[in-house]
């Protein structure tokens, strides 16, 4: 199972018709599919630490692809507006990151 964000990534890179760039998603999302695109702040705000401390006490060491390291969660890395996707393994750790760390009413979609 997967978010459909996972399969609307996914689905899009497969449709570019480059089996690289394919496998690399595969080789980056594959292990946490419950991707969600989530508010993460400012670049010196301290949301997006918080909540990096806050997967590494709940789920433990991060995923880092690179390195081929799995782990329960990873962060994509690239904020956009303040907003970047995060993925999990399982559907439970996607939801309680959820609902510790939902969008600021403040904040537009």
């Amino acid at each position: 199972m997967a978010t459909d964000l996972y399969r609307r990534v996914t689905a899009w890179n497969a449709e570019q018709g480059d089996a690289e760039r394919l496998a690399l998603h595969h080789r980056v999302w594959d292990g946490t599919p419950w991707m969600v695109n989530c508010y993460t702040g400012g670049v010196s705000d301290g949301r997006t630490r918080d909540m990096i401390e806050w997967c590494h006490s709940q789920f433990g060491e991060q995923a880092w692809w690179p390195a081929n390291r799995p782990g329960a969660w990873q962060r994509g890395s690239a904020t956009i507006h303040g907003w970047e996707w995060w993925g999990f393994d399982t559907e439970d750790k996607l939801r309680a990151f959820m609902a510790a760390w939902p969008k600021p009413d403040d904040i537009p979609e």
